[in-house]
């Protein structure tokens, strides 16, 4: 089990290069596998489970200068 670490400021995307794992966050759960991917929006955490008995691989992507753009009307 892998918890991650709030980021205030900084958005990271994960991406699951091998195996199977369930990513919950939010509430919600959901199995991952291979060449899936989720995003952790600033502020966000999640925990992370490999329930499996082979391993999983998982890439993680953090964006410093972060900011959400809203649809101008």
């Amino acid at each position: 089990i892998h918890r991650t670490t709030i980021q205030r400021d900084k958005m990271q995307m994960y991406s699951v290069a091998s195996g199977k794992v369930q990513i919950t966050t939010g509430g919600q759960t959901v199995q991952l596998g291979p060449n899936s991917a989720f995003p952790l929006r600033p502020g966000e955490r999640c925990m992370i489970e490999n329930k499996l008995y082979t391993e999983a691989t998982l890439h993680c992507t953090t964006v410093d200068d972060y900011e959400m753009n809203s649809a101008e009307s």
